[in-house]
């Protein structure tokens, strides 16, 4: 457990959940970026206006590497 500081990755790669501390990230919605890209691509073949921004929405994979702050240390500021 952390207990001077959490650490947060980005993109959720394989090696995150193996390390030790497993590493709390931020996972991409990879499948729902590539869907939007081939639609985008293909309403832009057919001529048509598109429809943008696509806004997706990460995930937060809470691990080991990150905690809350400790009631002792918000007390100290």
């Amino acid at each position: 457990m952390p207990r001077d500081m959490s650490i947060v990755g980005y993109d959720d790669q394989n090696l995150a959940a193996l390390l030790r501390p497993r590493l709390t990230t931020v996972a991409q919605p990879v499948l729902s970026i590539a869907r939007s890209a081939v639609e985008a691509l293909l309403v832009q073949l057919e001529g048509k206006e598109q429809s943008l921004p696509v806004v997706l929405k990460p995930e937060l994979i809470s691990r080991e590497s990150s905690a809350p702050p400790s009631r002792q240390k918000e007390n100290q500021l």
